[in-house]
């Protein structure tokens, strides 16, 4: 024996210690990592690992205490003994558990090897209590025969099965180009390989084949060297590779990570396309590329339901055959409902299955349906209203695990939104082009200087029904007209039209302004749909004398500023119900009149409702700001009076603004 043969021989306590601390090591790299959140299925079974680190530890720093002298008596004590067998014959189920159950992760095929522990432990269980029924061996010989078949049938062939499932794990991670990561594990299977005839096959000497030719003693008389330093090196190599190979949760948390800002990037993306592109079918078919592409599936679909037939359509495809589309269409209720779009776009809850039987009408329709494994349609929900569904088709189940559904469900959510606010700045864009076609020309009359002002809501807010309108009826008389419908969109401005319309046919009939609100009313009773109303003030001037008669039906009343005093005055009188809400409402009238240089003031809610914070804009600073003002020109007067609420409501109007000034100079015809 050489010289650090001899060292090593004395000196076991020390390679013992670090024996036991390369597994105590191993098993706490193990936990931590286990612990950590991923999608990775390599973790599901890595705490048995840990399991065996922290046993087989114990193990050998069991072994190490009887090398002490005060504790060499543990060597004949039973109990210790017991304690000591159960950690060795108990550490390796552990590796038996984390070898098979990764198997079964990486490949199905490998389920049928979960009967592998019970198989061996049988066996061993056998083999010790055969051979002392067999040899009439008494129960202090049991211990070393556990021990013995333990490394026969249960250390030996669970390293060798640890190390397959290393080994194949790392060529699946080889694969997903984890690089040095996935090399590590290829030396911990290697390790494990080595470990298993160092601590399988060499044994205790026994007096039976083949423990009493391959044991430890005959190792250390080949070698030099006690069997346990070639163990320890193993130990060592299996822990530091497999703690190295932890680093590929770092590398999952990055690509995790990266991920996220892909998606985020894609969303914002997708969002901005359906938004901006004019073309909206042309964006949805971006939109369901791109997210096809984000998520690995090999279709996808979105779907919307249809005005006319109520089903839903196919709005967009990919990775379908061309006529996908119109097929769907003409399918009958009963088969297109076999994979259950209606049903998730009414109950707002995602349907998935990895049952290629829930859906044959839709994979069948793929360009590849033979690769269709798992199927999931999510609702697309835009503020609590269902208005489509998205569904995706995978080659592999494990595209519906629960964290990637979560991120698939937020996905749509947001997608919802974007096509529902895509929908709506189309309707507002209409809405806006149609309102604005609406309001008139300004009259050019001796006389009366007029000047108007009309902004929509800020971005993100519907247009409303405000409105105002002129009526030259001649002979120097001006009709003056403000209103605003109740509700906003397409139907308030439509509403307007039909306000505008009639109400100039009627006053061509009359032109009392309390009589046209009357028919006027009476009219929107019949034609107005049920909660809508319209505000209105309506007043003739003339322009000659000053005479103003006019009629309110619930509207804010007009301002005027008198030249001459200055005061402010507003018509209050004269004021009835909204129309369209209780029919044959009559109307009172009233009458003022309006001197030379006096301002009158008509406005909207969405003017003095102008708000900072909780902080109207409000009738004092429309009054303070008319009053010294009122010299200034029409037009210039109104522009102020609304850029001063605009600017104090911080550039953002939450409503409709519309305003006319009219200023009754000295200029006669």
């Amino acid at each position: 024996m050489g010289l650090i043969g001899k060292f090593t021989t004395e000196n076991m306590f020390i390679i013992f210690f670090i024996y036991g601390l390369a597994f105590f090591a191993l098993g706490i790299a193990v936990v931590l990592s286990s612990l950590r959140p991923t999608s990775l299925k390599f973790a599901k079974y890595l705490p048995w690992l840990a399991a065996y680190g922290f046993a087989h530890g114990f193990h050998e720093w069991d072994e190490m205490l009887v090398l002490i002298p005060q504790y060499k008596f543990l060597a004949r004590n039973w109990l210790y003994a017991g304690f000591d067998t159960v950690l060795l014959v108990g550490s390796p189920l552990f590796l038996f558990i984390f070898g098979v159950g990764l198997l079964m992760t990486i490949d199905e095929r490998f389920r049928n090897l979960r009967i592998i522990p019970v198989v061996f432990y049988s066996a061993w269980t056998a083999s010790v209590v055969g051979y002392l029924q067999l040899t009439g061996l008494g129960l202090e010989q049991s211990p070393r025969l556990a021990d013995i078949f333990a490394r026969y049938l249960l250390i030996f062939p669970g390293a060798i099965i640890a190390g397959f499932a290393l080994f194949l794990q790392y060529r699946v991670f080889l694969k997903q180009t984890y690089g040095v990561t996935a090399s590590s594990l290829f030396i911990a299977a290697l390790a494990l390989w080595l470990m298993a005839p160092l601590s399988g096959l060499v044994v205790p000497y026994a007096p039976f084949f083949p423990a009493s030719v391959v044991n430890n003693d005959a190792f250390l008389s080949l070698t030099g060297f006690p069997i346990q330093i070639f163990r320890t090196l193993a130990a060592l190599l299996i822990a530091f590779s497999i703690v190295r190979g932890m680093h590929v949760f770092n590398i999952e948390e990055e690509r995790q990570e990266h991920r996220r800002r892909l998606e985020l990037s894609t969303l914002e993306e997708i969002s901005s396309e359906i938004r901006r592109n004019p073309n909206f079918p042309q964006a949805l078919d971006r939109t369901t590329k791109e997210i096809t592409k984000l998520f690995d599936a090999r279709a996808g679909a979105i779907f919307m339901v249809s005005e006319k037939t109520r089903r839903p359509d196919v709005v967009s495809e990919h990775g379908f055959t061309i006529s996908f589309a119109d097929k769907y269409k003409d399918m009958p209720a009963e088969v297109a409902e076999k994979c259950p779009i209606r049903n998730v776009i009414k109950s707002q809850r995602p349907f998935t299955t990895s049952n290629r039987t829930d859906c044959p009408n839709i994979i069948e329709a793929t360009t590849e349906p033979e690769k269709i494994n798992a199927i999931t349609v999510l609702p697309l929900v835009a503020k609590g209203q269902s208005i489509g569904a998205i569904a995706l088709l995978f080659e592999s189940a494990e595209a519906l695990r629960p964290s990637n559904l979560d991120i698939l469900n937020t996905f749509a959510g947001n997608i919802g939104l974007a096509i529902e606010n895509a929908r709506l700045d189309e309707q507002r864009l209409t809405a806006l082009v149609l309102q604005r076609s609406l309001l008139p020309k300004v009259p050019s009359l001796a006389g009366i200087d007029i000047g108007v002002y009309y902004e929509s809501a800020s971005v993100g807010m519907e247009v409303g029904g405000d409105f105002y309108d002129f009526i030259d009826f001649g002979d120097g008389l001006l009709g003056l007209v403000i209103g605003d419908v109740a509700g906003a969109g397409i139907n308030a401005s439509s509403t307007v039209a039909m306000t505008k319309y009639a109400l100039e046919a009627f006053d061509f009939e009359n032109k009392t302004p309390f009589v046209v609100l009357e028919k006027l009313n009476n009219l929107a009773c019949k034609m107005l749909s049920s909660g809508q109303f319209v505000t209105a003030f309506y007043g003739v001037l003339d322009i000659k004398s000053g005479l103003l008669t006019y009629s309110s039906a619930g509207h804010l009343p007009p301002l005027v500023i008198n030249e001459k005093t200055k005061e402010a005055i507003f018509l209050n009188g004269a004021r009835g119900m909204a129309l369209g809400i209780v029919p044959t409402q009559k109307y009172p009238e009233g009458k003022m009149t309006v001197g030379f240089g006096d301002v009158i003031v008509l406005y909207t809610d969405g003017l003095i409702e102008a708000r900072r914070k909780h902080d109207f804009w409000g009738e004092d600073r429309l009054v303070t700001l008319a009053k010294e003002n009122y010299e200034l020109s029409a037009q210039t007067l109104v522009d102020r009076i609304c850029s001063s609420a605009k600017e104090f409501a911080g550039g953002i109007l939450k409503d409709d603004v519309a305003a006319v000034v009219a200023k009754r100079t000295f200029t006669q015809a």
